[in-house]
């Protein structure tokens, strides 16, 4: 009896055993459980309060260029906005776009779709935007420029170039426009008219492919390249408006010409820094140029009677 009652008392040391290492178990379980919920739960907190301080950031970058827009000199400014459960800081950089010293390249920051254009202006605007046409600071007609396009590898686009002036400033002025088109592709040529297009690469500070030289009335420099409107030599010119055919693609301009004069200004690069509190920052970047013909213009039919 005293052998089986032993038996009995060591039965019952295994079960407690046993329930023990259970309830440690489920306790392991449920504690990994609890802190994954826990670390779940810390980041979707984490990450809430990263969008919404981005969010933040952003306006606070675009109050910097909704300001910058309503009339900002070059410079930097910075400010403060109040927004609903705190402050973020803006912080705006105003440039001069286009203009400089002469042989500089302007570029144009944005790619163009075939049927848009870009305007260069050769004329400068005054303090209140509107096109200066007194001659005043305007790109001489015997200086040289060149057109460069095909940054983009893989795409051979073609480009239309429309030069607007005025011949016989004065009374009796009258506005023109001259035309001229350059397709770098000799088999699209012989179907399409255009004239031939540089194609050796390396234009405009290295970064395009194509290029075409333009000058208003004569070339001085005797270039063979150069494709010459043939306006009259006492004309005004007010702008050189390029559209790209069959491909979009990035353009930029360079004065070749030896003188003192470059291209005015051709508006103003605005960059814009939003941040927060808690140092999360966004950056807007826009570019504000001149008022400029629609594109309709482009289309248009001009007869004179």
């Amino acid at each position: 009896m005293r052998l089986i009652s032993r038996k009995k008392y060591r039965g019952n040391n295994n079960n407690r055993g046993q329930i023990v290492l259970i309830l440690v178990l489920v306790l392991v379980v449920g504690l990994t459980v609890g802190l994954s919920l826990l670390s779940r739960s810390v980041t979707d907190i984490r990450m809430s309060s990263q969008i919404e301080q981005s969010g933040r950031a952003f306006s606070a970058a675009e109050a910097g260029i909704e300001n910058a827009l309503q009339g900002a000199t070059v410079g930097t400014t910075t400010g403060n906005i109040n927004m609903t459960g705190g402050t973020a800081q803006y912080r705006y950089q105003v440039q001069s776009f286009g203009g400089g010293s002469p042989g500089n390249v302007t570029v144009f920051p944005n790619i163009v779709d075939p049927g848009k254009s870009i305007t260069l202006w050769l004329s400068p605007h005054n303090s209140s935007g509107a096109l200066d046409e007194s001659g005043s600071g305007s790109y001489p007609t015997n200086y040289t420029m060149v057109v460069c396009w095909g940054k983009e590898t893989g795409t051979t686009p073609a480009m239309v170039a429309s030069l607007y002036y005025i011949e016989n400033p004065g009374p009796t002025q009258e506005y023109k426009v001259a035309f001229g088109a350059f397709d770098p592709d000799a088999t699209r040529r012989s179907s399409n008219g255009f004239l031939t297009a540089d194609s050796t690469g390396s234009y405009c500070a290295s970064d395009y492919r194509f290029r075409r030289i333009l000058a208003a009335s004569s070339d001085i420099t005797n270039n063979p390249l150069t494709y010459i409107f043939g306006i009259p030599a006492n004309s005004r010119l007010l702008l050189l408006r390029v559209q790209p055919v069959y491909e979009s693609t990035f353009t930029a301009f360079r004065s070749l010409s030896t003188g003192t004069t470059d291209f005015p200004s051709q508006g103003k690069i605005i960059s814009s820094v939003g941040q927060t509190s808690t140092g999360i920052q966004r950056k807007i970047q826009v570019t504000q140029g001149f008022y400029t013909l629609p594109a309709l213009f482009d289309y248009s039919l001009f007869t004179s009677n």
